[in-house]
């Protein structure tokens, strides 16, 4: 963990000298039933300076990804009405999202999940609990990997 912050510090240290290599604003979208999980992510995202927005039903997560579009999704594996495998498959399938990264952030850690999340077009799996600091980094490296390696 130490490693990737020194890596991202420098990285932020380039870039900041680089005028035209600048990380444009980005937008997470948190997707748990449980409220004080949402509560959590929601600040780790905006200690990292991404704009997040959370719900905890996966119908309004549909509804939100088609009014706007965001750069990345964090999914609860257990969700009401539709688990968030189901979830990601959907989002799959809307304009703009056919390469947006997923992680799912959920206690089911196992291969089985993380084989399901991968199917079901998922980048990645946190488990929780989370460490805030720890999702912050995966998610800004993710969304670097993805806009520098165009």
């Amino acid at each position: 963990m130490a490693i990737t912050v020194d890596f991202l510090e420098e990285l932020f240290r380039r870039l900041s000298q680089a005028e035209s290599r600048q990380l444009p604003e980005s937008r997470v979208l948190v997707v748990d039933d449980d409220p004080l999980s949402n509560r959590l992510v929601i600040w780790a995202m905006r200690q990292a300076q991404l704009q997040a927005r959370s719900t905890e039903n996966p119908r309004t997560a549909i509804q939100l990804l088609r009014e706007t579009h965001y750069d990345l999704v964090l999914l609860d594996v257990e969700l009401p009405e539709m688990d968030g495998f189901e979830l990601c498959k959907k989002l799959r399938t809307l304009p703009g999202y056919e390469n947006v990264p997923v992680i799912y952030v959920t206690a089911h850690g196992d291969f089985e999940n993380r084989a399901k999340g991968a199917l079901a077009g998922g980048y990645d799996l946190i488990t929780k609990p989370i460490l805030p600091m720890e999702l912050a980094v995966k998610v800004v490296t993710v969304l670097m990997k993805k806009h520098f390696m165009k």
